[in-house]
Formats: C-alpha cells, structure tokens, sequence
C-alpha cells in the first residue's frame, strides 16, 4: 500500500473541490482569494492521489491518458516495471519517465514537421531522455516484433533479409 493512501480522502476532496467552485463562481477575486485557488487547485489532484492505494492503481491513473494518445500518435511507451511494494517516490519517478518520454517524441516530431513545412533542414534537435534497462529491452522486443509482423506481411521481404533461405531447384 502506498503510505500516502488515505481512506477519507473522498471527503477532503468534495471540500476543497466545494471550495475551489465557490471561489471560482465569484464575479471578481480579491488577491486572496486568487491565492487561495491558486494553492487549492493543485492540491485537488494530491487528494484524488491519496485515494489510490497500491502502485499498479497509481500507475493504471496517471497512464490510463499518455499511453493511449503515444499509441495513438504511434509512439512508442511502454508499462513501467514497479514492485508491488515500491514507495510512493519510486512510482511517480516511473510515471514522470514515461510521460516525459512520450513528450519529448513529440516535441521532436513537432519541430521536424514545422522545419519540413518551412523546407529548413533541422540543425539540432533536442535529445530524447534516456530510459532504463528495461525500457530499452521492451523497446527492441517491440522493434523487432515489429520487423517481424512486417515481413510476414511481404513475402518478398522475407526472402529479401534472409529469414527464409531461397530454396535451390
């Protein structure tokens, strides 16, 4: 269980999810009441945080979004590889890896469309974060699933990079 998990939290979160609409329906705020939103709204995800319990919970939330719209998008992502008993740091480092990997392919493939739609040739681009061991053994699993799928597709391709050897009549 991850030690920030708190059984009320349903009810801390009807609370300030109450108070954030209240300010949030007034006409003009006050600087302190703009304060007080500015502080309350992010403390709404922290309490809806403190409601899952156990990593894959943690993980199932915060990726149920990134790894659909990577698929999407034909980006590679992959499940992060977390203990069951990981603490609460362990599993948003995973987290954070992913989305941050799944962002970063996107920025580059932003930036080559945009110097392709300009005709510019791209002078540096900005680096991809490095995964770990894991990942990158995922990674070429699926390359090369990949690569497979795609020469069982097209026979002619099989013969072509030597997965079946030409038969000598």
């Amino acid at each position: 269980m991850l030690e920030t998990y708190d059984p009320n939290w349903e009810t801390k979160w009807h609370r300030v999810h109450a108070r954030v609409a209240q300010l949030n329906a007034k006409d003009g705020l006050t600087l302190e009441d703009a304060a007080e939103l500015h502080n309350l709204t992010p403390l709404l995800c922290t309490v809806v945080d403190a409601g899952l319990k156990t990593p894959a919970e943690y993980l199932q939330r915060h990726l149920s979004l990134t790894l659909p719209e990577a698929d999407r998008l034909g980006i590679w992502a992959w499940w992060p590889h977390v203990p069951e008993d990981a603490d609460f740091d362990t599993v948003r480092a995973a987290v954070r890896e992913v989305c941050t990997y799944v962002e970063a392919v996107k920025r580059r493939r932003e930036i080559i469309a945009r110097c392709r739609d300009a005709g510019v040739v791209p002078q540096s681009l900005p680096p991809v974060p490095p995964t770990d061991w894991r990942a990158r053994r995922a990674q070429l699993k699926f390359r090369l699933g990949r690569w497979r799928r795609l020469a069982a597709a097209n026979p002619s391709r099989k013969q072509k990079f030597g997965i079946i050897p030409k038969l000598v009549s």
